[in-house]
């Protein structure tokens, strides 16, 4: 394949690529991912007293160090000092097998100040435990976050049932922030998936899995090094199973270490995402001989788009605009260090040898040396 077709078989496939993570990002944002799975339970303030009990916070487990949780003319507070900033109210919530998710909804005032963490804020998220009992990782999807004072507002969360989850507890608190949070209303709502969910994964799965090795085909075929080509496919592939593993999965395939560090630092999936585009965009630079940015910068931003639109086939993962922004800035590293590489080994390095015309004829015709012609008796 001469350079010319190589670059527009390349840009061919940027442009199907492209077209596919719009259709996968339209798909799972702009249609319902989940539809009613039972009527709307009103949590706050009570539908109809507990039997036997004038208690109006029947049902809920409260925690708390010095914080405290009263009622006052039908509205909740929560309040946590500055001396120990923790005040959680939990509420277990029925979990049947067709229940994907719950939408709950609030009207909540703030007035305190949060932290520079997700997990230091004023919070409204669900806690899950496994069939053993133990607690699940937080995944910082909430209804509210709230790290700065707002007045009354209304907030709506769809928030995901955790993979493996057993249990599922709705959690109201403040973590590591102080001052108020008030309620006039919170209700919540079961949720199933919606029914063209499965459809639409086999089919968009099938897409990714096509341009995928269409993707791996045009490395190969335009390969000067073929064991950087081998090397590419293999990181690539690798890359895959790691961006459409569900979390319980990464336990498996990760080291213990790692997963530990992937809970406790939010910037250590950062750094694996730069590391991960990194490896697959110099392998492939190098297996290409890439010498200039511009193919490469291309297929760069749209590989980063991909890496993030296909985990909305996977449950339990959640694309990011952060996490794209890290395969973009690892790709570019990767890139960039293959083309220094490249600029040392001079100009022909790692490049097809190509035989002079002269060379080809003379295969294909050869010489036969001219001799001196006899000399005749006189």
């Amino acid at each position: 394949m001469s350079g010319r077709q190589a670059s527009t078989a390349a840009l061919l496939w940027a442009a199907v690529t492209a077209a596919l993570v719009l259709v996968t990002i339209a798909a799972f944002t702009l249609l319902p991912a989940y539809a009613p799975a039972g009527p709307v339970a009103k949590l706050w303030p009570p539908a109809t007293p507990a039997a036997g009990t004038d208690d109006p916070l029947a049902g809920w487990t409260v925690e708390r160090g010095r914080g405290r949780v009263e009622v006052l003319d039908g509205i909740l507070r929560l309040e946590a000092p500055g001396s120990d900033p923790y005040v959680l109210l939990r509420r277990p919530l029925p979990l049947a097998p067709e229940v994907a998710a719950f939408r709950v909804g609030a009207e909540v005032r703030f007035a305190g100040v949060g932290g520079g963490r997700a997990s230091e804020a004023a919070r409204i998220h669900l806690a899950a435990r496994d069939e053993a009992g133990h607690l699940l990782p937080d995944r910082f999807e909430d209804a509210l976050n709230a790290r700065a004072p707002r007045d009354w507002t209304h907030v709506t969360g769809e928030l995901a049932r955790p993979p493996g989850a057993a249990s599922v507890e709705l959690l109201v608190r403040l973590q590591r922030a102080t001052g108020s949070l008030e309620f006039r209303r919170l209700e919540l709502q079961p949720l199933r998936e919606a029914p063209w969910l499965d459809a639409a994964r086999l089919a968009l799965a099938v897409g990714w899995l096509v341009a995928l090795g269409a993707g791996i085909g045009l490395l190969i075929a335009n390969a000067v090094r073929r064991f950087w080509a081998a090397l590419g496919a293999l990181a690539a592939v690798g890359a895959l199973l790691l961006i459409l593993a569900p979390p319980e999965l990464l336990a498996i395939l990760l080291p213990g270490p790692i997963v530990s560090a992937l809970g406790r630092h939010e910037s250590v999936p950062y750094l694996g995402h730069v590391a991960l585009a990194a490896t697959v965009a110099f392998l492939a630079a190098r297996a290409t001989a890439a010498r200039t940015l511009a193919l490469p910068a291309l297929l760069l931003v749209v590989a980063a788009a991909a890496g993030e639109a296909l985990q909305f086939l996977s449950e339990g993962r959640d694309p990011s605009p952060f996490d794209a922004l890290a395969n973009l800035a690892g790709g570019s590293a990767g890139i960039g260090l293959a083309l220094l590489l490249a600029r040392f080994e001079g100009p022909g390095g790692g490049r097809r040898a190509v035989e002079e015309p002269g060379a080809v004829i003379e295969r294909a015709l050869p010489l036969v040396p001219l001799e001196a012609p006899e000399s005749r008796p006189g």
